[in-house]
């Protein structure tokens, strides 16, 4: 899938869509649609989206500032640990991912 993105791109990112859920609309969806759909919400339903969006935040951060690497020989010799890899940030996702390693050199 990676090596599909980065190949073909947004053509790609269109057939996973399609494939995995079934969706041929707009990629990007334009403000004024946004806006237009968020006018058909009664009010308590944008509240409960505001409270949900809210709690999930708060949760992952807290899970986020939680994670700590360590590392553990398993056998003589073969060690397997989990460390916090630093990534380019994007719109949707944190600085740090976890990495889970099994190595005999080392993690």
């Amino acid at each position: 899938m990676i090596a599909g993105l980065r190949e073909r791109g947004e053509d790609e990112a269109r057939g996973l869509a399609r494939d995995f859920d079934r969706w041929d609309g707009p990629i990007v969806v334009e403000e004024s649609a946004v806006k237009a759909a968020r006018r058909t919400l009664a009010p308590t339903v944008l509240d409960d989206i505001t409270e949900a969006h809210r709690n999930i935040r708060s949760f992952a951060r807290a899970q986020r500032e939680s994670l700590q690497p360590f590392e553990v020989e398993i056998s003589p010799g073969l060690r397997a640990g989990h460390r916090l890899v630093r990534r380019a940030r994007s719109t949707w996702a944190r600085s740090q991912v976890s990495c889970i390693c099994l190595s005999r050199s080392g993690c």
